[in-house]
């Protein structure tokens, strides 16, 4: 591994790329890679394995589906689901992480309403129930269309899907959908007041759904499947 991240560094020999590099970014506010849990240089290596050059950014989540949709040059983004409507304009890598399936949050001061209900469509059926979502992110084609048929029961906001958790604490809305991996690092962050919070399963939550690195339509074909064959060597689908 040393070996191949000093050929990533060195840029081949020291010979000057030929064409400007790939732009990588992870999502800010993601706590799937973050910078310090050694997951973004397994990225490196997977980069570095697929013989490609590149540049590591790390952008809000709104910027960087607008630049994939919009700009014309070569850029992959970590760890995003694959829905039909981004399938338009993107290309997806094979699975970088498996598949695993949301779970829903409540606070303890709501945990009374919703704790008698036996499964999620009974509870996002209920219009009483409030639910936080995150503004342009998708949380599955089922649970969008769930969502989109919600109407006033939706509590929309600006805020990434990791600050629901927040928002939920101080009881903007009774319950939202969160990604285990979100959790997980909240529940380690005293300023999410997790104390307050509870994690609900349901036996009808859809399927997880695996992620992907997701990329412009200005990356090649050559380059999609170089990266893909380094996933295979790799094993990234099968990471915990």
């Amino acid at each position: 591994m040393a070996a191949l991240l000093l050929l990533f560094q060195s840029g081949f020999g020291g010979a000057e790329p030929s064409l400007p590099s790939l732009r990588v970014s992870f999502i800010d506010d993601s706590t799937l890679f973050q910078k310090n849990d050694g997951s973004r240089e397994e990225i490196r290596h997977l980069f570095a394995s697929a013989g490609l050059e590149v540049e590591l950014v790390t952008l809000p989540a709104k910027r960087i589906l607008w630049q994939i949709q919009n700009e014309n040059r070569a850029h992959c983004s970590v760890g995003w689901i694959r829905p039909a409507e981004r399938a338009r304009f993107a290309h997806f890598s094979l699975p970088i992480r498996p598949p695993l399936s949301l779970v829903v949050v409540t606070s303890r001061t709501a945990l009374p309403r919703l704790g008698g209900f036996k499964s999620l469509r009974q509870l996002m059926a209920d219009p009483q129930l409030r639910l936080g979502v995150s503004e342009g992110f998708s949380y599955g084609e089922e649970l969008d269309r769930r969502i989109a048929g919600m109407g006033k029961a939706v509590v929309p906001s600006n805020q990434p899907p990791i600050d629901q958790l927040r928002l939920l604490a101080s009881n903007r809305f009774d319950y939202t959908l969160t990604d285990p991996y979100d959790f997980r690092w909240a529940a380690g962050q005293p300023g999410y007041a997790l104390q307050e919070l509870v994690r609900l399963e349901f036996p009808d939550m859809p399927p997880g759904r695996p992620r992907h690195l997701m990329c412009s339509h200005a990356v090649s074909a050559d380059t999609l499947e170089r990266i893909d064959q380094a996933i295979q060597r790799i094993g990234k689908g099968a990471a915990p």
